[in-house]
């Protein structure tokens, strides 16, 4: 409005804080922190009433300091009767002039006030938001987010031939002592393939027959021999600790982490794909707080020191250069791209598992 009237604003904003305070669905903590948005949406309202409230009486003034300057315009064209029509109509280009730089000095400091509103406003928001990103990350345990689960594992005296039958990709070995002795990717068991043969044709024989040369049958190679090249440390988080923790050390380098009890219980093996479920849908309660937080994915990376291997392989390439690709890099995937760069789709360590798993069922 010209003259700053924002009632029906500040009605409208009241109605949402009732609504917003007496609604079911949102937590206390929650209901406070919109509370204090709205506070200051009402302070920045009132102070730009009051702002355009002085501008109108500036403006006021303005036409009436004009009609007071053509009232002598006037009185001096009757007594000048000399004055030319060119020089009356510059006089009234002139006039026209200095009130159209008038009005838009007036709306730029309206456009410059209400940016600055919008800033304090976002700024605000993201002071709230990275509060409660904290909360969740160090005052939200493990336990609440990540459930009791049957793991699937295997005993040192297992085959290679069981793990491979295994819907898994980390599998914890159980010693003869029914303690965790350590944990196999089905990296690790490529890694101990390669390990017996230097040829690559032998190698990708053995990926499809489970067989080197006519002696060596994989199939019956015990899980003990996997273990002992395995480069998947047995690295527990109790399920008290913050969800921090768990970033923090998947961060270390691992893709797999198992999770204890109070017991030292095994209750489950989270992935770093599995984290990220976890967090964006918790992240997801918070969306009202942080749709004006406008991060890249490198921003991100960079404030929370994530680092992350990539692998590639040329399109041209074989499924045994893909696989061995991820092996050399020690990472889950890897991207498939042409000559460009550009890239046309990805293949992750579970796809390489499966065809695995067909060629030896035929």
């Amino acid at each position: 409005s010209e003259m700053g009237d924002f009632s029906f604003l500040k009605e409208y904003i009241d109605g949402l804080k009732k609504e917003i305070y007496e609604g079911p669905t949102l937590s206390r903590l929650e209901k406070d922190n919109f509370i204090v948005i709205f506070s200051g949406i009402d302070s920045q309202i009132t102070n730009l009433q009051a702002y355009i409230e002085n501008e109108s009486r500036k403006k006021v003034q303005y036409f009436e300091r004009v009609h007071q300057l053509e009232a002598e315009l006037i009185a001096e064209k009757e007594s000048r009767k000399h004055i030319t029509p060119e020089e009356e109509e510059r006089n009234r280009k002139l006039a026209l002039l200095a009130e159209a730089k008038e009005l838009a000095r007036a709306a730029r400091n309206i456009v410059v006030e209400l940016r600055r509103i919008k800033k304090k406003t976002s700024e605000h928001n993201t002071q709230i938001g990275k509060k409660n990103v904290e909360k969740l990350w160090h005052g939200t345990q493990i336990r609440s987010v990540v459930p009791i689960s049957l793991v699937v594992a295997l005993e040192m005296d297992s085959t290679l031939q069981e793990a491979l039958n295994l819907n898994a990709l980390s599998i914890p070995i159980y010693g003869r002592d029914d303690e965790v002795k350590g944990m196999i990717t089905f990296g690790d068991v490529i890694t101990y393939i390669e390990s017996l043969t230097s040829d690559r044709t032998e190698l990708e024989n053995a990926l499809k027959t489970m067989k080197i040369g006519e002696d060596i049958d994989l199939r019956f190679h015990r899980i003990e021999n996997v273990l002992k090249i395995s480069s998947s440390q047995y690295w527990p988080v109790w399920i008290q600790n913050p969800i921090a923790a768990l970033i923090n050390t998947f961060n270390k380098g691992f893709h797999y982490l198992p999770v204890v009890d109070e017991d030292e219980m095994l209750i489950n093996v989270v992935s770093t794909s599995v984290l990220i479920k976890i967090l964006s849908f918790e992240l997801s309660k918070m969306e009202p707080l942080l749709h004006n937080q406008e991060l890249t994915m490198t921003e991100v990376c960079e404030q929370q020191k994530l680092n992350f291997n990539f692998a590639t392989v040329s399109i041209s390439g074989t499924a045994l250069d893909a696989l061995l690709a991820i092996q050399k890099v020690s990472t889950r995937v890897v991207a498939i791209v042409d000559d460009d760069g550009v890239i046309h789709g990805n293949l992750s360590l579970k796809d390489f598992k499966v065809i695995i798993q067909l060629e030896n069922s035929t």
